[in-house]
């Protein structure tokens, strides 16, 4: 076996020998000092929590958010990530190394968004914001990936943002592979749309990012539980 297959499938390995943190333990988001559980269980479903970020306009923090998968779902595809061709330029590394590398990997982030699996977001609003702010900044984001021709879906969806947030408030985003896109702002709401769905997690972690140290964030929780 050559030593790069040696070191690609140490790699794979320890991430499918990964076990389930202590439910309870926490992930900092450093920036807003907003704790997220590493480990939440969602609808009686484990999920992982790989990376947190915050939302900024000019000189101010909005929000704070985690990204998390279906924990076996997820780390399936990741594994099979690092299995891939795109994936193998990571074989052998570890820790701060392999954080490094899948940081200034986009095809890797490209997988993250595209994978099967449910996937969630906590969010928790670090200052007051209307529900007409949250209306437009989702809208403008959706209509940048979506075009004009998608202006009433896009509506639809911004529609179920009917509240002001307040400072410590929480908003839940979540999408299911079958394209539903659910928002959870104290009631839930529904809609299902494969191209929204996709394209609410491109605006986080894709090339545009709108909080670009999400994406930092979750190449290090990556990296942290492939080399467990």
């Amino acid at each position: 076996m050559s030593s790069l297959a040696k070191g690609l499938g140490l790699t794979v390995t320890m991430l499918f020998a990964t076990p389930c943190l202590a439910r309870g333990e926490t992930l900092v988001e450093p920036s807003s000092e907003q704790e997220f559980e590493r480990t939440p269980n969602i609808e009686g479903k484990p999920f992982l929590c790989l990376g947190a970020g915050v939302r900024k306009k000019v000189f101010f923090q909005i929000y704070a958010i985690d990204f998390c998968v279906e924990a076996q779902a997820g780390r399936a595809e990741i594994a099979k990530y690092l299995q891939s061709p795109d994936g193998r330029r990571h074989a052998g590394k570890k820790a701060e190394a392999l954080a490094r590398s899948l940081r200034e990997d986009e095809a890797f982030f490209a997988h993250v968004v595209s994978m099967p699996v449910e996937k969630s977001a906590d969010v928790v609003f670090v200052r007051d914001v209307t529900s007409q702010q949250l209306r437009d900044a989702f809208a403008w984001v959706l209509l940048q990936a979506l075009g004009e021709e998608a202006r009433a879906r896009i509506d639809a969806f911004v529609a179920m943002i009917d509240r002001d947030m307040k400072e410590g408030d929480r908003m839940t985003l979540r999408t299911k592979p079958s394209g539903e896109v659910m928002l959870d702002l104290g009631v839930p709401h529904q809609v299902r749309d494969e191209r929204l769905a996709y394209s609410l997690w491109q605006a986080y972690l894709g090339p545009e990012s709108i909080i670009p140290d999400l994406k930092a964030s979750i190449a290090e929780g990556t990296a942290v539980h492939a080399t467990r």
